[in-house]
């Protein structure tokens, strides 16, 4: 082991001998070591990167889908003529009131004729298994005989007048024939076009100004009817008779309407109503009851 002393001295002599060799040797060119430094240069950069963003689109696509259609032949023309049914049995039915109890009894379809009964009316109204329409093509009238002045006996024919028929729209209550002898099952009517129909909205300001001008006002019958009467050579009496070339003119009846029978006398419906044959046997019966 070498001791401290020793290292320095044989370090020593290493550097005395470097400095000997060195002086002794050959003159030489200094060459100049230059230690090359590394260094490490950490340059920050801002570098842009363009981001791919993933965008998400909702996209609603009308899709046509096909619909199921089912498609049925069209069946041949029908060569059939006539009804639609095999047969048709029409029977004859005077009374109204019969045939609303053939229908209830299932003994007839249908009754085809005009019923202005209130009466007849109601009980249909209330069977829930008829059923009716309402039609507006049949009418009720006054008619006049236009004959005249004279009729061939020589009896003056007040109806002959035309004025004195014109006056017979002012003296009937139409309003009241409705309400109280057909129950509201009829329509006033003054002209020949139905106010139901077509033509009457066609000319509804022109018929309209009729209705009003021929609306029930007596006072003005009276009137005209005295005054052309007059004119054709009647006379009112005191009485309140007209008479012509001194024989009665009018002879004034005050009627009981189905009189002598129990269960017509003074019910409206039965002056225009009619009867069955069972009805008829039952009047028939009334009658000679009474008599």
């Amino acid at each position: 082991m070498f001791s401290n002393k020793k290292w320095s001295i044989l370090l020593g002599l290493v550097v005395i001998v470097s400095m000997l060799l060195s002086a002794c040797g050959p003159e030489t060119t200094p060459v100049v070591v230059t230690e090359k430094e590394t260094v490490e240069v950490v340059t920050e950069k801002t570098v842009q990167v363009e981001a791919t963003v993933l965008v998400t689109e909702k996209e609603t696509v009308e899709v046509e889908v096909p619909a199921t259609v089912v498609v049925t032949a069209t069946p041949e023309p029908s060569k059939r003529t006539g009804a639609w049914v095999d047969m048709l049995v029409f029977t004859e039915q005077n009374s109204a009131q019969a045939a609303v109890k053939q229908l209830q009894a299932d003994d007839i379809d249908i009754y085809a004729y005009s019923v202005s009964d209130p009466e007849i009316f109601k009980s249909v109204a209330e069977d829930s298994n008829l059923a009716y329409t309402n039609a507006f093509g049949s009418y009720t009238e006054l008619t006049f005989n236009p004959s005249g002045p004279e009729f061939q006996d020589g009896r003056l024919n007040p109806f002959s007048n035309p004025k004195i028929r014109e006056a017979m729209n002012w003296l009937v209550d139409r309003n009241y024939i409705v309400q109280e002898i057909y129950g509201g099952l009829a329509q006033v009517k003054v002209t020949s076009l139905n106010s139901n129909f077509p033509d009457y909205a066609r000319y509804v300001d022109t018929l309209r100004e009729i209705e009003a001008k021929y609306a029930y006002n007596p006072d003005k019958a009276k009137e005209v009817i005295t005054a052309e009467m007059e004119a054709m050579g009647a006379t009112l009496g005191a009485d309140g008779k007209w008479t012509y070339k001194d024989a009665p003119l009018v002879i004034i009846a005050n009627t009981v309407k189905g009189k002598g029978v129990d269960f017509m006398e003074n019910k409206v419906q039965w002056h225009y109503g009619s009867v069955d044959s069972d009805l008829a046997a039952k009047a028939k019966a009334s009658i000679e009851g009474g008599a």
